[in-house]
């Protein structure tokens, strides 16, 4: 059965993700890219932005569903 992170995510170890759960919008966020990347070095920024980025998308959608709703 597959999982909310995809296989491409889960090899670069972008393994954070959101789901509905009722009402509830659960977001859950790691810092496993520091793991593959020296922490604070350009890359791992990159990544940490790219996660950030992912947050807002989310976040703004789910508020968008919301209010539609």
């Amino acid at each position: 059965m597959p999982g909310p992170i995809s296989e491409e995510n889960k090899n670069a170890f972008r393994t954070y993700y959101s789901a509905d759960i009722g009402l509830v919008h659960a977001v859950f966020l790691d810092d496993y890219v520091g793991a593959l990347h020296k922490v604070g070095g350009q890359n791992w920024l990159n990544e940490r932005n790219l996660q950030l980025q992912w947050l807002k998308v989310t976040l703004h959608r789910w508020i968008a569903l919301r209010l539609l709703t």
